[in-house]
């Protein structure tokens, strides 16, 4: 199983554990250690859920966390190398990283660098890293893990992850977990006394993620969009976690458990997420004799398919195209007696004949938008095949990322405030996506203080026109 655009899932290809394996049986103490016996009871209350058994809580300094992080990494062999150059070609070729780039090392360094705690499925046992208490990072990080371990016992996560055959089965089902547990996080934060947050904000930059997510600490050589895609479960979690909620409550969300989301469209999508939508069987795409396959073909996935339009093209135009996502396949190939590079093939189709269509304006806008003969964008009956070959182009900037990133928050954050309000999901995404593109809202939305009259009234205007305009399509 491994994913084009997602280190996470390329990590899990190499057999580079994101959690340590178990090194021994789990074992489970008779009761909780004393220091953790409120924040259990506040990740029970939370949550609704209640804890079956006391689970091992440790809490290491830097050097012992990052030991026993990485103490159990399996080595690394000769075909691991050789995958990951494949698939860092792959990425060059669709213009999300550029030069040499050793994705291991890369993840590893995520780990080692931002990790700061994680739960143990084998072994039954969570630990931190930090050992004061009276740090609020190392508290947020106990209540984060903590979910994860009550998570555990009512829902089996490595039963769950046994059921993962697809790169967008293993996102939104990361996102599902992480996204619960950052919920939780979110409640202790927000119950703690104002002087204390304000004190926990003025530390965090204003982007950072929360608990195990990766940050900007990360080395300078990881490339940004790396940090995205491990990141992203956290980041559009939390926000598909709150749909659910708000669609039924923590019953809805416990459902999701029984029956995991099994694509980026379902986590990034709030239509998609109410609807549990699943995606259009896609062949894959078909190679000519002058083209050899390396690994399964497998998902490529909404969310991949808007970053990587929206880091040549205009991100509302991106986001267009992804909402209309219907299912695809992409299948990674050289070209057999040339220098092409490593290539990807992806077929797509949309929800309608019209979605589809629209993906392809979008696709035929970014092959333009790349060195000439880099990529290529055709219509293969109902779909478009988009192919991309590495050409050793230069990457999207950070910034470039970065502003795609925040319009899709921005979206979902404005979509499910208006859900909130009963507004119609479908004209809850419509008006969203209208309002997280227009600056003057954009600068509503940023204002940190009160409004007064005069914001006030702009505010309700400018939703007031934008609901009214997609009720009326």
């Amino acid at each position: 199983m491994k994913r084009v655009c997602a280190v996470v899932l390329v990590v899990a290809s190499f057999g580079v554990a994101t959690t340590p394996p178990a090194a021994s049986k789990a074992s489970t103490p008779e009761q909780w250690d004393p220091r953790v016996e409120k924040y259990v009871e506040f990740v029970e209350q939370h949550r609704k859920l209640e804890f079956e058994h006391p689970v091992r809580v440790e809490f290491l300094d830097d050097e012992a966390f990052v030991k026993a992080h990485q103490g159990d990494d399996p080595e690394i062999t000769k075909a691991d190398r050789r995958e990951a150059e494949r698939i860092a070609g792959q990425l060059r070729a669709l213009g999300l990283i550029e030069g040499s780039v050793d994705l291991i090392e890369s993840e590893r360094d995520l780990g080692a660098t931002d990790t700061v705690g994680f739960y143990d499925q084998e072994k039954k046992a969570l630990s931190v890293r930090g050992t004061d208490l009276s740090d609020t990072d190392v508290r947020i990080t106990l209540v984060h893990e903590l979910t994860h371990a009550l998570q555990d016992q009512h829902f089996d996560l490595t039963k769950l992850d046994d059921t993962v055959e697809t790169s967008g089965q293993d996102f939104a089902l990361t996102a599902l977990v992480e996204g619960d547990a950052t919920s939780v996080e979110d409640d202790y934060l927000f119950s703690l006394p104002a002087v204390e947050q304000d004190a926990y904000f003025a530390d965090v930059p204003d982007d950072a993620p929360t608990a195990e997510a990766p940050d900007e600490a990360s080395g300078s050589d990881i490339p940004p969009v790396l940090d995205l895609f491990t990141s992203g479960p956290y980041i559009y979690g939390s926000r598909y976690v709150e749909v659910l909620r708000q669609a039924g409550g923590q019953a809805r969300l416990d459902r999701a458990f029984a029956h995991p989301p099994g694509t980026e469209e379902e986590i990034i999508d709030p239509v998609a997420a109410r609807d549990a939508r699943k995606p259009k069987r896609v062949n894959t795409p078909k190679l000519s004799a002058e083209e050899q396959r390396h690994g399964d073909a497998d998902d490529f996935g909404a969310l991949s398919l808007y970053l990587v339009l929206a880091s040549r093209i205009d991100p509302e135009v991106a986001l267009r195209a992804a909402e209309g996502w219907g299912g695809d396949r992409y299948v990674g190939f050289t070209r057999r007696d040339t220098n092409s590079g490593e290539c990807v093939r992806v077929a797509l189709v949309g929800d309608t004949e019209r979605d589809t269509g629209e993906m392809a304006d979008a696709l035929a806008q970014w092959t333009a938008a790349v060195p000439a003969g880099a990529a290529s964008s055709l219509p293969v009956g109902d779909r478009v095949e988009l192919t991309a070959c590495d050409s050793g182009a230069t990457s999207a900037s950070e910034d470039t990322l970065d502003a795609a990133v925040t319009l899709l928050v921005d979206r979902n954050d404005v979509a499910l405030e208006l859900m909130r309000s009963q507004a119609p999901p479908r004209i809850a995404r419509c008006a969203s996506d209208q309002l997280a593109a227009d600056p003057d809202f954009v600068a509503l939305f940023d204002v940190e203080e009160e409004f007064n009259p005069t914001q006030e009234d702009q505010f309700t205007d400018l939703v007031g026109d934008a609901v009214g305009a997609c009720g009326a399509r």
